[in-house]
Order: C-alpha cells, then structure tokens, then sequence
C-alpha cells in the first residue's frame, strides 16, 4: 500500500504565488490545496485536514498573523504545522510572526527550491 499523501494548503492573495508553490511541492508524496483569502483557508480546514498551512502575512479579510492565531488557539487545529511568508524582513515583523504562533517563516521573494526544501523537513520528509 503506498504511503498517504501529506496534505498543504497554500494561501496567498496572489495567483502567481500559489500557482509556484503548487508546482513546486506537488509531488508524489504531497498534495496541494490553495485558498486566497483567510476566510477560505479557515472555512476549507474541516475538510481538507492539512499538516501544513503556507501562509502570506499580507492578505485581505484576515491577515496571516490572525489565521495563524486561530489554527494555534483552537485544539482541532493546533497541530497542524504554520510557515508563514511575508515581504518585510524588519525584526518587528519576525517577531510577530512567532508571537503569532508560527512554526517557521520565510521571506519574499519566494525561492522555490528552499521553500520546497524547508516544507519537506516540516513535513518529515526530509
């Protein structure tokens, strides 16, 4: 029997971030799911039960730090691993993204290959 596929959402507003990011990490050993806005990655939760969440900071509706918030504040959710992106690289910033409960970040722009890379080792797949 092969091994279950480990399941990702990526969020982004932007299009072409999510569509690299798919590219990138759909693989024999993952799947991909996206959403564009932080209502809709809330709401696909239930049904989707990602282990990893890639999330932009920027986005509208809710924004990265108060989706992280919600995955880590609620206990059907806590587990599932955060890697949020941003833009800014400032201190600030990063400190407000592990204040909000993230797991890792990355910043823009996105290098796939490390990206990639840095999902796989979140996801024990080394």
């Amino acid at each position: 029997m092969a091994p279950q596929k480990k399941r990702v959402l990526v969020v982004d507003d932007e299009t072409d971030v999510t569509d690299l990011l798919m590219q990138t990490l759909q693989s024999d050993d993952i799947e991909v799911a996206t959403a564009f806005d932080g209502l809709s990655a809330i709401e696909a939760l239930p049904e989707l039960k990602p282990e990893l969440i890639v999330l932009d900071v920027m986005m509208p509706i809710y924004d990265g730090f108060q989706i992280c918030r919600k995955i880590k504040a609620n206990p059907a959710t806590e587990g599932i691993k955060v890697l949020l992106f941003t833009a800014a690289s400032d201190q600030y910033v990063i400190e407000h993204i592990l204040e909000a409960g993230a797991d890792d970040y990355v910043t823009k722009p996105i290098d796939a290959l490390g990206i990639e890379k840095k999902i796989r080792e979140m996801l024990g797949l080394g």
